[in-house]
């Protein structure tokens, strides 16, 4: 005779906050893919805005790109700062720091 009992865990109703941690690692697994390309590329396209010159260093397969602090483009740093200091310290909105950034920029376009 076969024992057709069936575990009481499986039967006890999952407690909400589980069912919402699940639905998060569902929906985060999902994702994960996005928000890594999207911070490599914004991680890419900041190193090769702020420095001149950037070195390959290679650990086995792996190569990292590793930029030279002496060579700094000042002007995007700047406005990096500035954009920043306007966001976080003023707590701007994008339009008035896209807009501020790009006066100063054909500021120092003239100078």
């Amino acid at each position: 005779s076969r024992d057709l009992r069936v575990p009481v865990c499986s039967l006890a109703p999952r407690p909400a906050s589980q069912n919402r941690y699940r639905a998060f690692l569902r929906c985060w697994s999902q994702y994960r893919h996005v928000v890594g390309i999207i911070t490599m590329l914004s991680l890419w396209f900041a190193t090769h805005v702020l420095f001149a010159d950037i070195v390959l260093v290679t650990f086995g397969t792996v190569a990292l790109p590793i930029p030279d602090p002496a060579n700094i483009h000042s002007l995007p740093l700047g406005l990096a700062v500035l954009a920043s200091a306007l966001i976080f310290c003023r707590r701007s909105g994008s339009v008035s720091v896209s807009a501020i950034r790009t006066a100063v920029s054909a500021l120092a376009d003239l100078f």
